[in-house]
């Protein structure tokens, strides 16, 4: 996608994979740019909005980052065209199978591709030259990785390390798209982690004779993705919900983010909500809006297949109406009982409005210094009136009347008689401050006989 305003290279689209160049040509002196992975035959599919698209091999581009950084470069590594994995868990209960990789292109700025942290052997590489034995390496970090010293397909036989009873994840190599079949106990299922696009797929038929299940799994263009080997009834999540409820006027503005305590599973997430509080928006940090639909209790979310495996925060905005002079409870989000697994809220209150009293239900006001801890959603500047409350169970819930905010005035005054013959004259000076609250019209009653000679201002107090 891009707005053009520097040239860097005349490009044609000539490879297997191609990458989107942003431009912005409002600051030539500094080229803004988002790649958009995608192999050669999806390019119509990338959504442009106001933007253009400048295909180019994916090589090049990288090659042309460095360039103008200096040699430096913001991809660690090119992106293989394609990764296929297939494995299953053998009788010694090991995760291991075969994988092969595409590269059509000389990996520029380095020659090498990253496997991960798992046992590989037997490396190949296929290229117009024939077949040949791929070289195979360590990394500082305890990875492996493969040369690439040009186009090709290369593979290699691979098992994961588990220790005894330990979690089983296969890391994947840094792909445009990746192809995994798994073969799995009937009580195991995959989960992948990771910002890449992840679609996971069972197969329709029972499990084979020797009880195992194939799962074909499709990850898009990504360089952090991992699959995790979970059990089939894996423990759903706690949910933590924590609010940030501003009252403007009638209404009630809240955000609350939805928090797990384990990685999400798939599926749908169900919330139960006050009945005045009408959501407005669903969004997941760096994914699409999710599909989302209000029920006659609550709040229905279909979790999107990305999201799975990760512990990404789910944020919802609604508003409410809130009465004044009356008990009104906060309107919020509460997951189901069993899965309860904490929340709190924030109250910020407009300068035209006071708390006046609270009312809790298993839930307890806590000190600001408290609250600093939680992971509340991002608020405006804190208005007139800001507390904080902690729920204690799923139950938990708020009560605060408001009333308007009048002012409170304070006066003294000296009263002065002259006597003469004749004559009686009285003077009164008053001295009248605003000590509560905000005025600009002072309104008195002024008894017969007496006038206002005279009214001065005094200094203002900050």
């Amino acid at each position: 996608m891009s707005r053009a305003g520097a040239s860097i290279v005349t490009v044609t689209l000539v490879a297997a994979s191609a990458v989107g160049l942003a431009l912005a040509a409002e600051a030539p002196a500094t080229i803004e740019f988002t790649r958009v992975h995608a192999p050669t035959e999806r390019l119509s599919d990338v959504p442009l909005g106001a933007g253009r698209h400048v295909p180019m091999p994916a090589a090049e581009f990288e090659a042309a980052v460095s360039r103008l950084a200096g040699g430096g470069t913001g991809m660690p590594h090119l992106l293989a065209i394609a990764a296929r994995y297939e494995a299953a868990i053998d009788e010694r209960g090991v995760l291991a199978g075969r994988l092969a990789f595409d590269i059509a292109a000389p990996t520029l700025p380095v020659g090498s591709l990253p496997l991960g942290a798992i046992d590989v052997r037997s490396g190949t590489v296929r290229s117009g030259d024939g077949v040949g034995e791929a070289v195979l390496f360590g990394l500082p970090d305890g990875g492996i990785a493969m040369r690439t010293p040009g186009p090709g397909t290369y593979g290699c036989d691979f098992s994961c390390p588990a220790a005894a009873g330990a979690e089983r994840r296969l890391p994947l190599l840094p792909s445009l798209a990746t192809s995994v079949v798994l073969r799995l106990p009937a009580e195991s299922r995959p989960v992948v982690v990771g910002t890449a696009r992840t679609l996971i797929v069972p197969a329709p038929a029972d499990p084979a004779e020797d009880g195992r299940v194939t799962w074909r799994v499709e990850i898009g263009a990504g360089t952090d993705a991992v699959i995790r080997i979970v059990p089939r009834d894996e423990e759903l999540p706690r949910l933590a919900v924590w609010a940030a409820v501003t009252i403007r006027g009638r209404q009630a503005e809240v955000t609350a983010a939805v928090r797990p305590s384990l990685p999400w599973a798939p599926g749908t997430l169900t919330l139960t909500k006050d009945a005045a509080l009408r959501v407005t928006a669903v969004r997941i940090g760096g994914l699409e809006a999710p599909v989302w639909r209000e029920t006659e209790d609550g709040l229905a979310i279909d979790l999107p297949p990305e999201l799975a495996g990760s512990e990404l925060p789910i944020h919802v905005s609604g508003v409410a109406p809130i009465a004044a002079a009356a008990p009104a409870t906060l309107p919020t989000l509460r997951p189901a009982a069993a899965r309860w697994g904490g929340g709190g809220l924030a109250l910020d209150v407009e300068s035209a409005f006071v708390v006046e009293a609270t009312a809790l239900d298993e839930s307890c006001v806590v000190a600001p210094a408290v609250a600093g801890r939680w992971p509340l959603p991002e608020q405006a500047a804190a208005s007139a009136a800001r507390l904080f409350f902690e729920q204690q169970s799923a139950r938990g819930s708020v009560a605060v009347t408001l009333q308007p905010r009048v002012p409170r005035f304070e006066s003294a005054r000296v009263t002065t008689v002259e006597l003469s013959s004749g004559t009686v004259l009285g003077r009164a000076a008053c001295d009248v401050r605003v000590v509560a609250g905000a005025a600009f019209t002072i309104r008195a009653d002024v008894l017969p006989g007496w006038f206002i000679d005279s009214v001065e201002v005094g200094e203002w107090d900050d």
